[in-house]
């Protein structure tokens, strides 16, 4: 009896004892940085590697660290990416994610983490535990940055930096290495005015287009636009000193992302988009000409309806004004149908066809 008391014992402790052996190792892989550890730095290319290792010994981290770095300091190309674009290396069975312009990795392989970096201001040990708390609903958000004065995108092909006159730019013409949830960074062309002091910036048309690496990071929710947006950037000229004024950190609050203005199309100004599109018909309204542009199909697109005399030939037809706003600059269009009448050939001559129908649709210049 008291040899199966004992049983029962046994049985019921290790019933309570190994799921709660279980959940104490669960809490350590749901954080992974009480399981962080800092190893020993190593030098590629003359660069000092601060790494951190997580259920890896720090002689396998350092390894993965060493050819990561060795990868990216000589140009090599990723092998792949994510679905949110960030580009990764493929590493002694680690995933390697970037971060950026390539000084910070993020590796994993299972459970197991390597972390590294080559700026000296990052301590990698204490990066899970920064994420740790928010990493789920941080993965899952889409965060936008500002291209001007006003509107943000996702992974913005142009950034307007000095938003007044637009003069100093960075054109992400190789897309973008690095989209996340916390950060982004790509290699690009900053284009600023290279007159000398001499000039007036206004009436300065020299500009220089260096290479530049730029991040963005502390991503940060703005309730004036209803979505996340990077609030610091920075910008750093590979080529030379680059413009004034953008040698640190720039903050960009939640008071500089402005909504969207909203843009309408007014009849007057249909009508005047309209008119300038009919001057390849010689159209003249002292002449008998008539344009109305009053049927608004949508906030930016307006039906016109047009009819005007030359001589012995007259026109009649219907039309459409619209406007898109590519990369943020507007931009009119156009389309139409006519009816061209020969009235000579069909009150006279009766000959051949005195109808003729003529349709065209395009950007509207000017």
């Amino acid at each position: 009896m008291r040899s199966e008391t004992l049983s029962s014992i046994r049985r019921l402790t290790l019933r309570i004892a190994v799921p709660a052996i279980t959940l104490m190792a669960l809490g350590v892989s749901t954080s992974t940085a009480a399981a962080a550890a800092t190893c020993h730095s190593v030098r590629v290319e003359g660069t000092k590697i601060r790494v951190a290792a997580v259920r890896t010994s720090c002689k396998a981290g350092r390894e993965v660290a060493n050819e990561y770095f060795e990868r990216t300091l000589n140009g090599d190309h990723f092998d792949g990416k994510t679905g949110d674009g960030s580009i990764y290396y493929d590493i002694d069975g680690f995933r390697c994610l970037t971060g950026l312009g390539g000084s910070q990795m993020y590796c994993h392989h299972g459970n197991r983490w390597v972390y590294g970096s080559s700026r000296p201001e990052d301590h990698p040990s204490t990066w899970g535990r920064r994420a740790s708390s928010s990493s789920a609903a941080a993965s899952s958000r889409r965060v936008y940055f500002v291209i001007g004065c006003s509107g943000s995108v996702y992974q913005p092909k142009e950034i307007a930096l000095t938003c007044a006159d637009g003069k100093v730019r960075f054109l992400a013409d190789r897309g973008w290495e690095e989209w996340g949830s916390d950060r982004a960074s790509t290699h690009g062309t900053l284009r600023f005015p290279a007159c000398s002091p001499d000039v007036p910036l206004v009436a300065c048309r020299d500009y220089a287009e260096d290479e530049a690496t730029v991040h963005l990071w502390r991503p940060v929710y703005c309730s004036t636009v209803g979505h996340w947006q990077f609030s610091r950037f920075g910008v750093e000229d590979l080529a030379g000193p680059g413009p004034e004024g953008f040698d640190g950190p720039v903050p960009y609050p939640c008071e500089r992302f402005k909504p969207e203005p909203v843009h309408r199309l007014g009849s007057s100004a249909a009508r005047a988009y309209m008119r300038s599109v009919l001057a390849r018909f010689s159209y003249e309204s002292r002449a008998g000409g008539s344009i109305k542009c009053n049927r608004h199909l949508s906030a930016t697109r307006v039906g016109c309806k047009m009819g005007w005399v030359i001589g012995d030939t007259g026109y009649v037809g219907r039309g459409q004004i619209w406007l898109t706003f590519p990369h943020h600059e507007k931009q009119a269009h156009f389309s139409y149908r006519l009816t061209r009448v020969d009235e000579y050939c069909v009150f006279v001559t009766h000959e051949g066809h005195c109808t003729k129908k003529l349709r065209d649709s395009g950007a509207v210049s000017g």
